[in-house]
C-alpha cells in the first residue's frame, strides 16, 4: 500500500454493552471503545448521548475505562439525565488503533472529548473505518454510522 492509499478499516462493536460493574467481561485487550449516555428500560439499554471515543493500545480496555470510571465519571454523569447511566461499547482492533480513534473522534465529535474534535490529527491520508453498529450523534439522533465515515 502506497503512502497516499488509504487503510480500510472494520470495527465490530456487536451487541455487547459494559457497565463500571462488568469491565472484567469485557474480552479484548486491544482497540476503540466509547462511552454514552443510556437507560435500562426493563428489557435493553436505549443509548443517547455519546459521551466519548477512546482507544487502548498498550493498556487493556478494562483498565482504560477503570481509570475513566475513577478520575473522569463525575463529568460525564453530569451529561447524563434523570434515570440514566454510563454504559460502554467495544471493538477490538489491534493495528492502526490511534489513526482510528482520531477519525472517529473528529467525525462524530463525542462531548466529553477534548482533542481531534476540530481536525484530524492523525496519520495521512485518514483510515476508512466502517462498522456494524449505529451511533447517536451529539444530537440525541441514531445515526448509521457505517455512512458517517
Amino acid at each position: 500500500m502506497s503512502n497516499t492509499e488509504r487503510k480500510n478499516i472494520r470495527l465490530t462493536f456487536g451487541n455487547d454493552l459494559y457497565s463500571a460493574g462488568n469491565l472484567d467481561s469485557i474480552p479484548y485487550t486491544q482497540g476503540i471503545y466509547m462511552a454514552f449516555t443510556g437507560k435500562y428500560n426493563g428489557h435493553y439499554v436505549d443509548l443517547n448521548k455519546l459521551l466519548y471515543i477512546g482507544m487502548a493500545d498498550d493498556t487493556p480496555i478494562k483498565d482504560r475505562l477503570q481509570d475513566h470510571i475513577e478520575n473522569h465519571h463525575s463529568v460525564w454523569s453530569d451529561e447524563c439525565d434523570e434515570g440514566e447511566e454510563i454504559y460502554y461499547r467495544v471493538a477490538e482492533l489491534t493495528h492502526d488503533i490511534r489513526d482510528t480513534e482520531a477519525a472517529l473522534i473528529f467525525t462524530h465529535k463525542p462531548l466529553c472529548n477534548k482533542n481531534d474534535k476540530e481536525k484530524y490529527n492523525g496519520s495521512r491520508p485518514s483510515p476508512n473505518v466502517t462498522t456494524d453498529t449505529t451511533l447517536p450523534d451529539i444530537k440525541g439522533f441514531l445515526t448509521d454510522f457505517r455512512s458517517m465515515i
